[in-house]
């Protein structure tokens, strides 16, 4: 299921994909969850968004090492401390995680 799916399928059939604002709500919602869940670290006043200008840009693993320290310490700022990002290209060729 895409991000958009999840999103569609949530506000049809309930509100809106879940916010995670502390770790009360982030023990709350890994007990119920799947194995496999979208998220998007955001905070009060941005979302980070990955945008590459070329496919080369995708080779470099300098590229993915700096991306996933980044959202590592995103996370570890909203008091996530068991962080694990793994890459996978999307058939819409942007970057998602894998939790």
């Amino acid at each position: 299921m895409s991000w958009k799916d999840a999103q569609s399928y949530c506000r049809q059939h309930h509100t809106d994909l879940a916010m995670i604002e502390d770790e009360a709500e982030n023990t709350a919602v890994t007990s119920i969850a799947s194995d496999k869940v979208w998220i998007a670290v955001k905070s009060k006043t941005q979302i980070m968004t990955m945008e590459f200008q070329s496919e080369a840009d995708l080779s470099l693993p300098t590229i993915w090492s700096q991306l996933s320290q980044e959202i590592s310490e995103e996370f570890m700022k909203m008091g996530i401390t068991d962080v694990r990002v793994t890459w996978k290209n999307t058939p819409s060729k942007q970057s998602s995680l894998d939790p």
